[in-house]
């Protein structure tokens, strides 16, 4: 069933096709889906297809030798019980060279942004 979820995961397929979020990655996705379950419970309502709806994206808009962001972990949280979906984090670890951040070749819009 997972297998067949991740080949139609609609917004991966979205990225594919350049229609959304260019630029943003995501880590893979090794936990099941994360929607849509009964309130309370750890079964599927099958009324829905389940999905990941809720993710972790992240771009890095900065020089290599001034920032470096590095993914760590990506999982659900499937413990919390309390909605039909399952909460999703991701860990990352920054490192940021100071000494290179004011050598003036970094743009307003550098940095690194995680949605």
């Amino acid at each position: 069933m997972v297998e067949v979820l991740a080949a139609n995961d609609q917004l991966r397929n979205q990225q594919k096709k350049g229609k959304v979020l260019q630029g943003f990655h995501e880590m893979p996705i090794a936990f099941a889906p994360t929607f849509k379950f009964t309130p309370g419970t750890d079964r599927y309502d099958l009324k829905r297809t389940p999905a990941w709806t809720d993710r972790v994206l992240y771009a890095v808009h900065a020089d290599p030798l001034f920032a470096d962001l590095k993914p760590l972990y990506y999982m659900a949280v499937p413990e919390l019980r309390t909605s039909d979906h399952k909460p999703v984090i991701a860990g990352f670890e920054l490192s940021v060279s100071p000494q290179h951040a004011n050598a003036g070749r970094h743009s307003k819009r550098a940095g690194c942004s995680i949605m």
